[in-house]
């Protein structure tokens, strides 16, 4: 009896032996059968973005249940839909972005990003935050821009003015820039002269409107309160400007909310 129950043992421990093999070799196939369609056209596990930028891939042969996470949001953030991931590349910075499946990775990727080109790359001086110059000296505000945000309002915009039988505006990446940097010097003084003391216009010399906001979350209830106002809805309706850009500064205030921070510039 015993040496048969022994036996019995010994085969249950060989089939848990053998299952747990199949199990191994069925999760390396996963992991060898995983494809990640490259980010940005390139196969490279570095992924190099600016701030702001999006990007996106498709993972295939993982099955379901997967996940992609990254380990700094401040830094990039991941959104699925189906079997495509999009990357956002938020604020300069350094995060991994792992494909996950039952607490393993099946897949990382390093990504990398690096400030925007151009004026608003000058706001971005280290981790600490974006230095704004001031008529005394500077400040630093921390805090991310919202360009998702930012495009709903235009949108808006852009809408009205046709309802008002007037053109949507075009693009300026200079203007674009501008408002962002615009958008973030509002957070230290709300007003439409610069922090520095100079006028809004020192930015960029076809910038010629400005509307400002705060604390709004809603394009819609942004642009009507706009329009209620008589200075704020000349500019809507303006016949001079030809491209219209639109800032969204999210200013962190140090006990996890943000308070947005609104420029809406137009130019010519």
């Amino acid at each position: 009896m015993k040496r048969a129950e022994t036996g019995k043992n010994m085969t249950g421990n060989i089939l848990t032996g053998k299952i747990r093999m199949i199990a191994l070799l069925a999760a390396l196939l996963v992991s060898l059968l995983v494809s990640v369609t490259a980010f940005a056209g390139t196969a490279s596990e570095t992924i190099n973005l600016k701030e702001g930028a999006k990007t996106s891939m498709t993972v295939s042969g993982a099955g379901s249940g997967w996940k992609a996470v990254s380990d700094n949001k401040s830094v990039v953030r991941v959104s699925k839909s189906g079997s495509t991931i999009t990357l956002k590349a938020v604020n300069c910075g350094t995060a991994n972005v792992n494909i996950k499946k039952n607490g393993r990775v099946l897949a990382s990727y390093e990504v990398n990003v690096t400030s925007r080109s151009g004026m608003a790359a000058s706001l971005l001086k280290s981790k600490a935050g974006y230095v704004i110059t001031t008529a005394s000296g500077t400040k630093t505000v921390k805090g991310s821009f919202d360009e998702d945000f930012a495009e709903e309002i235009r949108r808006e915009v852009n809408e009205y003015r046709e309802s008002c039988g007037l053109d949507a505006l075009g693009r300026d990446k200079n203007l674009a820039e501008t408002a962002m940097i615009r958008a973030a010097e509002i957070s230290v003084l709300f007003e439409h002269t610069r922090p520095d003391g100079t006028p809004f216009y020192s930015i960029y010399t076809h910038h010629i409107h400005e509307n400002l906001a705060c604390r709004f979350s809603s394009a819609t209830s942004l642009v009507r309160a706009w329009q209620g106002s008589a200075s704020h809805q000349a500019n809507l309706q303006s016949t001079k400007a030809t491209t219209l850009e639109i800032g969204v500064f999210r200013k962190a205030n140090g006990d996890g909310t943000y308070t947005n921070y609104i420029a809406l510039a137009m130019g010519n």
